[in-house]
């Protein structure tokens, strides 16, 4: 059985959080939502790993639907993140406490956010980088155990980490 760790995640440079909904479908965009007035609903991404100084992950939406760059094998900057059937690995690289920068692993993009333009989620060539862009604060949920069968009735183990209570 395999743990999962739930964390929201802000963007530093705009404080908008990145939403997922029970409705979302493959090859949907990864949107945000503004974050500036407390956490939006829907602000909570599963990781397949908890967070160390540098964390190749999996990363999926509330409906268990994976952030992607789907079709884009070839992703450039500007490309949007996507929600995705198939898995992709994320490097997940520490900056400071707390705030970290993901890439696509093995490339030079970075997941960024501008609500000037639009919601969503796309990912820049590092060498076009401007100040915070980049960073992401990433804060722990609840900490999902395994999922349990017990006479047909299936439930999950929660633990609250302490703080968040």
């Amino acid at each position: 059985m395999s743990q999962n760790y739930t964390y929201t995640a802000q963007s530093v440079e705009t404080g908008y959080y990145i939403i997922s909904t029970k409705d979302d479908k493959p090859d949907q965009d990864v949107v945000t939502a503004d974050g500036n007035g407390g956490i939006p609903d829907g602000a909570t991404l599963t990781f397949d790993k908890a967070l160390g100084s540098i964390t190749e992950v999996t990363i999926k939406g509330i409906n268990g639907i994976i952030s992607n760059l789907g079709y884009e094998q070839n992703a450039t900057s500007g490309s949007n993140l996507i929600w995705s059937k198939d898995a992709a690995s994320w490097q997940v690289d520490m900056t400071s406490p707390d705030v970290y920068e993901i890439v696509p692993k093995g490339q030079d993009l970075y997941w960024v956010t501008n609500q000037t333009i639009d919601p969503n989620v796309e990912v820049k060539d590092g060498k076009d980088i401007m100040d915070n862009e980049n960073k992401w604060t990433l804060k722990k949920g609840k900490k999902s155990g395994p999922m349990y069968n017990f006479n047909g009735c299936c439930f999950r183990v929660y633990q609250v980490f302490p703080g968040l209570q």
